[in-house]
């Protein structure tokens, strides 16, 4: 894969805080801009990944209305509110 120049024009207020980051941390406003791409890449991909596979759930029918979900948490409650009352 090559690597490739992608040129953002910046707000005012945004290329001031990108600056003062990197002064901060001693590193260049375009190295602080590639991290904060690269993480919102990241997040974006396990984001999406969530999403599918929740949407398989749904498919497959691995899923609970929501009284079964509150009726399922009010029991884990209670477990726990038990639990702590015995110590």
């Amino acid at each position: 894969m090559v690597d490739s120049t992608l040129k953002v024009t910046l707000t005012p207020g945004l290329s001031e805080t990108l600056a003062e980051i990197a002064r901060t941390e001693g590193r260049s406003p375009e190295l602080v801009a590639l991290d904060a791409i690269t993480e919102h890449v990241a997040a974006n991909l396990e984001m999406r990944a969530k999403i599918l596979r929740g949407e398989a759930d749904i498919a497959a029918g691995r899923v609970l209305s929501h009284e079964e979900a509150m009726a399922e948490l009010a029991r884990v409650l209670d477990a726990a509110d038990k639990a702590k009352k015995q110590h």
